[in-house]
């Protein structure tokens, strides 16, 4: 179905998409824009902007962009009309059809619609029992005064109470016109072998759980019977409404994309720019009464990556505040690796044997909870050294596995500067076993990047479209610390058989002429191959799938192309010059003054203007890093850090950009007719202002030719509509950029 495009241009114009994306991320007011770390890609520095005035988004470090609804759908995974429904549900805009949705997808969205309204229904039932009914009063509300809520923080949460009848809420929900496959679907009842229908909660405290936006999706019931026999917690089953293929169309409930407590607690976890993870219902509700109003807790289910990047959305930072018993420290163990993996900022807390937060807080009270917090907060190495040092320290055993489980955990790190960090950290930690510590990260390392060699390589053989080859190798070599070039290298050698083998089953005429055109497809790649090269390939090993053998030689294949003098390795040509350039001034000038009366020096203003831009050649990337560190921390790295490093291809790095011929614009000398050096004293500024404009510009063009490159294959008006808004969006910041350099950038005829 598609929805008519005046209906898309008045959910585009609603929807603020400052507004919208505070949502889901936690935007800072950066002069005119909003920045941000991308919700798209792991990143240490904010590079996803959001602009106001342009109701658009871009990040220089991974090339997402768009606007408010490209963004719903990617965050959401839905589709283009899915993302622009929840945009005009959300603003109460009635949207237009080119023709009548298919009767199946209506009855599917009307069906949402009445789930949604029986739970909001059900939370009102059970919250009426609690206040209204007897029962209700002597029973539940007096149970939770006496565990000390108060009616403000029973409100906020909306606590009910199902009674003890094995029908009430059955027959007040069909009174009031809902059918009983609904309350099915709805997990609000059950039906037993005989056919008897009857209420799923009965006697028991009720949570009501909530999603993101607010609405009630699910329930979480506590037992007031001290019957051994009857489950103490129960909670609703998963609520998920496909259509007749099977496929998913909504996911109105799934236990592990929810964290209780998120919606109340969303607004303070952005604010604080922290969250609190907790176990229990009961744990989450008495710390937001005690002013601790950023916790949140998983559904009864160990820790999952989709809560994990709900909590991401809003904060970098994680605690996790877990029972000092057993079951609470094995808990936290499976939680970091996640939240690690993630790559948050985690700190663990385990309170006291035999307390959990609820029981803490009645003794001590909040604010001496947050002081214990403070005060015993660990990162995961020291976490893990001190479960090791309450055992007994001649168990040799338990220790060389505490020091494998710290090797490990290193290697889940995203952020390789970080990754050094603690491992640093491990090092001092672990003394005497620091060596130790070191060759088992060392081996694991390698092979974790081993692996994902390997399955990059996969991957890309899986993608069609070379274009989107490029794009996607270009990508992992980045996130991988590899050179494009290697990727590249080792994709060749990979896909060189496989088309030879596909070769085969051609007559000479055929099969040349295939080989011919799949050699001309290599360059858009930048990889000049030859039909007789491809026919060369084929071994008289006719297997297609990638065996250790063959990855083996490519590494070592790779290995020796590596060994040549230093080239720039990134196949597109002018972002690698203008990040060359920025470096060398950054070496060359970067202790002058921007400007002779100020105080900032270049080194400080490059760092602080290409915050927002990731570099795309590796080694630049590790030297920017460094650099950015060291400002961190009040230190100027020089060149001659960097020449003496024990990494030789830094060495040679920076050789190559102090001796490159790269030279201050001649474009003063034409246009003005000036020395720069003599007749301008902010000459130095000037120049690096245009270079970090120019590197913008590029990085920008990048980002609309990967865009045209979706355009050519989008397979619906919806993708070519939202793609073509996101072509003149990025357009329009391109010729913004020109104009601060004087040049003409003619638009393309799309």
């Amino acid at each position: 179905m598609k929805i008519l495009p005046q209906s898309i241009e008045k959910v585009r114009k609603a929807a603020d998409i400052v507004e919208v994306i505070s949502e889901y991320i936690s935007l800072k007011r950066a002069g005119k824009d909003y920045k941000a770390l991308c919700p798209f890609h792991n990143e240490r520095t904010p590079s996803f902007t959001v602009s106001s005035s342009e109701q658009f988004y871009y990040c220089f470090g991974c090339n997402a962009s768009g606007n408010v609804i490209s963004f719903v759908q990617n965050i959401e995974n839905l589709t283009f009309v899915q993302a622009v429904e929840k945009l005009a549900q959300r603003y109460q805009i009635e949207l237009e059809y080119e023709e009548k949705p298919p009767q199946e997808q209506k009855a599917l969205n009307q069906e949402k619609e009445k789930i949604l309204a029986l739970l909001k229904y059900a939370k009102d039932f059970f919250v009426n029992n609690l206040y209204n009914t007897q029962e209700g009063n002597v029973i539940a509300l007096s149970y939770l005064q006496e565990r000390g809520f108060l009616p403000s923080t029973i409100e906020q949460f909306e606590l009910g109470y199902s009674l003890e009848s094995w029908d009430a809420l059955l027959q007040n929900a069909l009174r009031m016109g809902f059918d009983i496959q609904l309350l099915l679907k709805a997990n609000l009842i059950s039906q037993n072998e005989q056919g008897k229908l009857f209420d799923r909660f009965r006697e028991r405290i009720m949570f009501p759980i909530h999603n993101f936006t607010g609405q009630v999706v699910a329930f979480g019931a506590r037992t007031l019977n001290n019957n051994k026999q009857i489950a103490k917690y129960i909670n609703s089953s998963e609520i998920v409404l496909k259509n007749e293929k099977g496929e998913t169309e909504y996911e109105i409930y799934v236990k592990s994309k929810i964290l209780y407590g998120l919606f109340q607690a969303k607004k303070s976890i952005k604010q604080k720019d922290k969250c609190l993870l907790v176990e229990g219902y009961a744990d989450v509700i008495s710390l937001h009464q005690a002013g601790l109003t950023y916790a949140v807790a998983s559904l009864g289910t160990a820790l999952s990556i989709e809560q994990i990047q709900l909590i991401k959305r809003l904060t970098q930072n994680v605690i996790l505040l877990y029972d000092g018993d057993r079951a609470g420290v094995k808990a936290a163990l499976r939680g970091l690796e996640l939240i690690i993996t993630q790559g948050l900022n985690l700190q663990l807390v385990i309170l006291p044997d035999q307390e959990d937060p609820d029981s803490y807080l009645k003794k001590y009270g909040g604010i001496q909870l947050e002081a214990y917090i403070a005060q015993n907060a660990k990162d995961f190495v020291d976490f893990i050294q001190g479960l090791y040092a309450q055992t007994e320290h001649n168990d040799f055993q338990q220790y060389s596995q505490v020091i494998r489980q710290v090797a490990y955990i290193l290697t889940l790190i995203p952020d390789e500067i970080v990754r050094q960090r603690y491992l640093q950290k491990a090092q001092l930690v672990f003394g005497q076993d620091a060596q130790a510590l070191t060759t088992e990260y060392n081996k694991l390392l390698l092979k974790k990047q081993d692996e994902s060699l390997k399955q990059a390589i996969k991957d890309a053989l899986a993608i069609d479209n070379l274009y989107q080859v490029r794009s996607f190798l270009e990508q992992k070599a980045s996130l991988l610390g590899v050179s494009a070039k290697t990727l590249f290298f080792k994709y060749k050698h990979a896909k060189l058989p496989l088309i030879a083998q596909l070769g085969l089953s051609k007559n000479l005429q055929e099969r040349t002429r295939f080989y011919q055109t799949e050699a001309a497809k290599f360059k858009i790649l930048g990889i000049e191959v030859t039909a007789q090269q491809i026919q060369q390939s084929l071994s008289s090993n006719t297997e297609t799938q990638l065996d250790e053998a063959l990855l083996a030689e490519l590494q070592n294949i790779a290995e020796t192309s590596e060994t040549e003098d230093f080239q720039p390795l990134s196949p597109y040509e002018p972002v690698y010059k203008q990040e060359a350039i920025c470096l060398k001034y950054l070496f060359q000038y970067g202790q002058q003054k921007v400007h002779p009366e100020e105080n900032m020096l270049v080194y400080e203003y490059i760092l602080e203007e290409t915050s927002d831009i990731q570099f795309s050649h590796p080694i630049f990337k590790q030297i920017i890093a460094a650099c950015r560190m060291a400002w961190a921390e009040e230190n100027i790295l020089t060149s001659e850090f960097f020449l003496n490093h024990p990494e030789e291809s830094l060495q040679k790095a920076v050789r190559h950009l102090l001796l490159a011929p790269y030279s201050l614009s001649p474009r003063w000398a034409s246009d003005f007719n000036l020395n720069p050096e003599q007749d301008n004293p902010t000459w130095v500024f000037d120049a690096v202002y245009e270079n970090i404009l120019r590197l913008k510009q590029f990085k920008i063009e990048q980002m609309i030719y990967e865009q045209e490159q979706l355009l050519a294959h989008a397979l619906t008006p919806e993708e070519q509509d939202s793609l073509l808004l996101q072509i003149m969006q990025l357009q329009k910041i391109q010729q913004q950029i020109a104009h601060e350099l004087r040049i003409v950038i003619k638009p393309k005829r799309l």
